[in-house]
């Protein structure tokens, strides 16, 4: 689930597409988004990122019906 943002040398050894889901209201992590974001385009990886807004920690608690979809909708895409 969640930890720590990996730095640009562990960015560059990722190896699949991420799917990154992120509660609104968990500022601890999602502050971290934008530049890990920006550090997986760079490095040409590919990543999916959902911030649930108005969440707090849990998405996939309180947005249920919507987390599950982001999930299928991710793994229905071609790998690469």
């Amino acid at each position: 689930f969640y930890g720590r943002t990996p730095t640009a040398d562990q960015v560059a050894s990722i190896k699949a597409p991420l799917l990154l889901n992120y509660a609104g209201l968990d500022t601890r992590l999602t502050e971290a988004v934008p530049g890990y974001k920006e550090a997986l385009d760079k490095a040409g990886k590919k990543a999916t990122v959902y911030i649930y807004d108005g969440v707090d920690h849990a998405p996939h608690l309180w947005e249920r019906a919507r987390f599950i979809q982001d999930v299928l909708d991710f793994v229905a895409q071609p790998p690469g």
